[in-house]
């Protein structure tokens, strides 16, 4: 067993260690200090050079030529005489008092953002052709563009203001044939307008009526073809949706239309078919 003046001994050398230790990290912490003290003196006197030099350069910049016979002693030289505006500009920078009556009125607001977007209407948007084979693409393309100029409103309701009524003509105008551009624009609302081309490519209430019988009849009777992909069957059910649609029957929904790609599916298909009935949860 350690005597008790080895057991002073090792305690002795232990604190002797540990002020080494201190000494050490205290000489350090003044050397970091100093260190700190020096970067933050050249940090001040470089602030202070730059605002020297850009004093300087200040000064050294020209002054504006001053018109004759102006003394120069009444205005202090770093005063700058503001930049005269033309009639012209200052006639397309005040504001037109149709502004600002359509501002005080009571009505619908327009944004800038929106009166650009309205704006899109005329030459500078391509739209779709009309033919006398494509009616149904044509009106779901057109739709989708109308929509996302916010002028479907005005076919859809006929509730839109006159002036983004004429713009939904304007764009019907420019997606058929010039035959039947003139009988277009003498309507009096886009409504008109739209039902007219509907009429004139789909047909009358009993040519509709017909039309949407035969449509119904290909629906129930629609069956995969010798050989044909799922794929294929798809844009073909697709296709058949949108075309009773496009002739008053709204009944067929997205699930309806699954449903019936899922009974006419082949045996081929089965674990495409549970892949799909796990998925939509049917």
């Amino acid at each position: 067993m350690a005597t008790s003046a080895e057991r002073a001994a090792a305690t002795a050398a232990a604190a002797g260690q540990r002020a080494q230790r201190l000494a050490a990290a205290e000489a350090a912490a003044a050397q970091a200090q100093q260190a700190a003290e020096a970067a933050a003196a050249a940090a001040r006197e470089a602030a202070t050079t730059a605002a020297a030099l850009r004093r300087e350069l200040w000064d050294e910049q020209p002054l504006e030529e001053e018109e004759p016979h102006q003394d120069l002693r009444e205005e202090p030289r770093d005063r700058r005489r503001p930049p005269r505006r033309s009639p012209d500009r200052m006639r397309r920078q005040s504001r037109s008092p149709d502004q600002d009556r359509r501002r005080g009125r009571g009505g619908r607001g327009r944004s800038p953002v929106i009166q650009a977007v309205y704006k899109d209407s005329g030459g500078s948007t391509t739209w779709p052709m009309l033919s006398k084979t494509n009616y149904h693409e044509w009106a779901s393309i057109m739709k989708l563009k109308l929509q996302a100029r916010q002028l479907w409103d005005a076919i859809e309701y006929g509730d839109l203001p006159h002036h983004e009524d004429r713009r939904t003509v304007e764009a019907l105008i420019a997606a058929v044939p010039q035959e039947m551009q003139m009988p277009l624009s003498e309507k009096a609302t886009a409504k008109e307008a739209w039902d007219s081309l509907a009429t004139a490519r789909i047909g009358g209430e009993r040519a509709r009526r017909t039309a949407l019988q035969r449509l119904r009849r290909e629906w129930e009777l629609l069956s995969f073809r010798p050989g044909e992909q799922a794929e294929d069957f798809t844009l073909r059910l697709v296709a058949l949706k949108q075309q009773l649609a496009l002739h008053g029957d709204t009944d067929i929904n997205e699930e309806r239309a699954v449903e019936k790609l899922l009974r006419a599916a082949p045996a081929k298909y089965a674990q495409l078919c549970i892949a799909i009935e796990t998925l939509l949860d049917f």
